[in-house]
């Protein structure tokens, strides 16, 4: 099991409210996996796009050292190549990856470096990762403490270059036992959110969540729920206020063994004919 990341304190509310709306456009997307588990095809097709978008994965844990070694490479002329190292040390996980874009006579190669160290007994976790490329270095660590109900942590963005923060975010949440409540200051101390989530039953889900500026003093706030209609239903509606009010509603469902369809409806209150719709479908042989 990785490191747990800063965005986990977040992922109930973003559950309930980010999660399975797809108003933004139609698409459709196939992905594969061979049955030794090695080679993942996945072809994307968006309503708009010029092309389709194919990308070829590998990933293959080498028994002997214990090393995952994956390779990617897409229609887009990227392609990475990486190698991760888990209990390098206990608790210790050590990776790198070369990211390039085949350009004609002009690859831009960028390499990423990732350090993971956990103490369980402790509750902490780090996760730092280095990204270098065109002479710039971009430093991004996240530092977690999780005991029990509470946890709380910090990411920043770092440039190594000027020896200056470009962001940072630092949050907590502790858990009820049928409420998450979740408190964030974002965009190096620019945002305070503040989120509540409430289990009402094993099938619905509330959610509230408020934004204020800390400097525009703009408020906004985003309201929302969840319910699980059964194994293969979701459906989803949410209010969001802010300069403008709209209204979301989605519904995630899994049609077939193996897919999945996502349809999703925006529209903005002050303006009914501005509607945004969208359709997804998923083939995946692993759903």
């Amino acid at each position: 099991m990785g490191a747990p990341a800063y965005a986990d304190l977040n992922k109930p509310v973003k559950n309930v409210l980010n999660t399975g709306f797809g108003a933004t456009g139609h698409s459709a997307e196939i992905k594969t996996t061979n049955p030794f588990a090695l080679l993942t095809t996945k072809l994307e097709l968006t309503h708009g796009a010029s092309l389709p978008k194919a990308t070829v994965s590998f990933e293959k844990l080498h028994l002997a050292t214990g090393a995952l070694v994956t390779a990617e490479l897409d229609t887009a002329n990227k392609a990475k190549v990486g190698v991760k190292k888990t209990d390098l040390l206990p608790g210790l996980t050590y990776g790198v990856e070369v990211q390039t874009t085949l350009k004609a006579l002009a690859p831009q190669e960028k390499v990423v470096t990732n350090i993971e160290y956990v103490k369980r007994e402790l509750g902490l976790s780090f996760v730092g990762e280095m990204t270098c490329a065109k002479g710039v270095a971009l430093a991004k660590d996240q530092l977690i403490f999780a005991r029990g109900n509470f946890a709380a942590g910090a990411q920043t963005d770092f440039d190594v270059k000027t020896m200056a923060f470009k962001s940072y975010d630092v949050g907590a949440a502790y858990d009820l036992p049928s409420t998450q409540i979740v408190a964030q200051i974002k965009n190096s101390a620019t945002t305070a959110q503040v989120a509540v989530v409430q289990t009402v039953n094993k099938n619905l889900a509330v959610a509230v969540e408020t934004v204020y500026g800390l400097k525009t003093k703009d408020v906004s706030a985003t309201v929302g729920a969840q319910y699980v209609v059964d194994n293969a239903t979701v459906v989803r509606a949410k209010v969001n206020q802010a300069a403008d009010t709209s209204v979301a509603l989605g519904v995630v469902r899994r049609i077939a063994q193996g897919i999945k369809a996502t349809i999703g409806v925006e529209a903005n209150v002050k303006n009914i004919a501005d509607v945004k719709y969208g359709v997804a479908i998923v083939l995946d042989d692993r759903i």
